[in-house]
């Protein structure tokens, strides 16, 4: 193992550079395919060159170089221009392109030749000239900068020096102009046509929020709801202390026939669990003989209604003090209520509500309105469970759907303060 100079490792893809003679190589590949575990490793070796992941290096005179490496089966993969994806998405495609293979280029040379190459790959799939050159000279510009500074700092006005590109252009490979008249003519001309406002964008700063959702063909009219309505927000004397500029509107992907037709997750329907005779849906004791819940609990009670209307809505499953993932109601001596929700047995929540009277924690609504109008006296306290979240669901849908039922039921029962006991309403 000392022969190792370097080794590095990408999930099954190993670069090692070895010190050493050919012969010791091979002894060393035989020897860990020499393995109890049936393991088989296959290896290309060279004395100056290797290809690894998206590059190929170079060692010269005792130092590494790289640039981009591409498979001979390789061919246009990029998403066309006219495709139904979110014109942003489109645009940044050969902006992050151009900059991963100037990165992975250690010379400029090698990144004009590989830049003429994927010009022509976005030209063919109908991208705007004008976009490609831009990105082609992000590219360039991305090699004057220190890679730390290009990441973390804002990026500099490119048209201030846009001409020091060309003011040696004896330095420039064949390739570069034959981008330039490819992208749009003369150097001359290619400047006049690109425009370089983004690049006045500060990255990283973090100051612009964002709203991210799920992409669809109305997206235009989610951007100007925000610019329309931002700021009567921001003309508010108490909002306009908590919120900033317009956020900045992000799509994710939008589920596409693969999501649908073979999705990742299987929803099985827990036949399983269901029970031949159904139970009547209300809410019942646990029956345990310690259980201090049971004595709260609205036993075989199925309806319920708000405090100030005579509306009456029915509990849709069988509730105890042990189940869990449950939207519960709280039911003063006065009439007041409280909505809550809780992903433990709704005794150990229903817990926390009595402990919390019985010590004047002030930092409970419920507790303080005991304070102040029971003298912390959970005597006539009522308890019921007024939804249960199915439990064939994932972890994380639940709790989503939790969250969606409480918040709702806290609307329809009309709990928040001050005809209830809520105070706070958690949004989704």
């Amino acid at each position: 193992m000392g022969r190792l100079a370097l080794y590095r490792r990408f999930i099954d893809d190993i670069l090692i550079i070895w010190k050493g003679n050919w012969g010791e190589v091979e002894d060393f590949m035989m020897s860990i395919n020499n393995n109890q575990w049936g393991l088989s490793f296959t290896h290309k070796q060279h004395k100056s060159t290797i290809d690894f992941l998206d590059l190929t290096l170079i060692g010269v005179e005792g130092k590494i170089i790289t640039k981009t490496y591409q498979k001979s089966v390789d061919v246009n993969g990029y998403l066309h221009a006219r495709s139904g994806h979110h014109p942003t998405w489109i645009q940044n495609i050969p902006s992050g392109q151009f900059t991963r293979i100037r990165r992975n280029c250690s010379f400029m040379c090698d990144y004009e030749k590989e830049a003429l190459m994927l010009s022509q790959r976005f030209v063919e799939k109908a991208y705007p000239l004008r976009i490609i050159l831009e990105a082609y000279l992000k590219g360039l510009k991305f090699g004057m900068i220190p890679r730390s500074e290009a990441h973390n700092k804002t990026l500099l006005t490119m048209n201030s020096s846009i001409s020091s590109l060309y003011r040696g252009q004896e330095h420039h490979s064949s390739e570069h102009f034959k981008i330039l008249e490819l992208l749009g003519g003369s150097c001359d001309q290619s400047l006049k046509k690109a425009k370089f406002n983004i690049s006045t964008k500060e990255v990283g700063t973090g100051k612009t929020p964002i709203f991210s959702t799920t992409f669809n063909i109305g997206f235009d009219e989610i951007i100007g709801v925000f610019d329309k309505y931002w700021p009567i927000l921001t003309s508010d004397p108490w909002l306009s202390f908590c919120i900033s500029k317009v956020p900045r509107v992000t799509f994710r992907r939008a589920p596409n026939l693969k999501n649908i037709l073979a999705p990742s997750k299987l929803h099985c329907q827990n036949v399983g669990h269901q029970r031949v005779c159904q139970e009547a849906a209300a809410n019942k004791r646990c029956g345990h003989a310690k259980c201090l819940t049971c004595g709260f609990i609205c036993h075989q009670q199925s309806t319920f209604s708000s405090f100030d209307s005579t509306e009456i809505f029915s509990v849709q499953s069988s509730i105890t003090c042990n189940t869990s993932f449950v939207v519960y109601l709280l039911i003063c001596p006065c009439g007041r209520q409280y909505v809550g929700q809780t992903i433990r047995p709704l005794k150990c929540r229903f817990r926390e509500h009595r402990t919390a009277i019985l010590r004047n924690d002030s930092r409970s609504p419920v507790a303080r309105h005991f304070t102040i109008f029971h003298d912390n006296n959970p005597v006539g306290l009522k308890l019921m469970g007024i939804v249960h979240i199915p439990f064939h669901q994932d972890e994380t849908k639940k709790k989503r759907e939790l969250i969606k039922a409480e918040s709702v039921w806290i609307f329809k029962l009309n709990s928040m303060s001050p005809n209830g006991l809520n105070e706070e309403l958690e949004l989704f």
